[in-house]
């Protein structure tokens, strides 16, 4: 089942009380270019960041600099971060520039967290007017 992804967020928020990845809020810091072991230490259950990766988008568009993905994110999963991961991916410097790009190549963003000692996977994608989860 596809749904708008705060909206999957918020549900999340309900059921589960406070989460640790999840909420709208919208601090939160990226940091590029992680080494091995520094991926590894993000995904444990005491982690507070979220990895981020940009793809190629499916018109063909490759973010800016595909090496240094995954990104990591300290802030909470829901649609800000998305889109604040696209801008970071393919340095979009206006809002214009950001919403024509996102409308046009319907970028995807894959967040990788650990919940209950589990690395989770959570793909989020624009499908021309925002940005949607496939909770099926």
């Amino acid at each position: 089942m596809v749904r708008a992804l705060d909206e999957y967020v918020v549900e999340r928020c309900a059921q589960d009380g406070k989460r640790a990845v999840f909420g709208l809020d919208r601090d939160g810091e990226f940091r590029k270019w992680l080494l091995d072991l520094e991926r590894v230490d993000l995904l444990t259950a005491s982690s507070r960041w979220v990895l981020v990766t940009v793809p190629t988008t499916e018109t063909g568009i490759e973010p800016s600099f595909p090496k240094e993905q995954p990104y990591a994110w300290s802030g909470k999963i829901n649609e800000y971060a998305a889109e604040l991961s696209v801008w970071w991916a393919f340095e979009l410097l206006t809002e214009d520039e950001a919403q024509g790009f996102l409308r046009k190549h319907r970028p995807v963003v894959i967040f990788e967290y650990a919940e209950f000692g589990k690395a989770e996977i959570l793909t989020a994608r624009y499908d021309g007017s925002g940005w949607t989860v496939d909770v099926s």
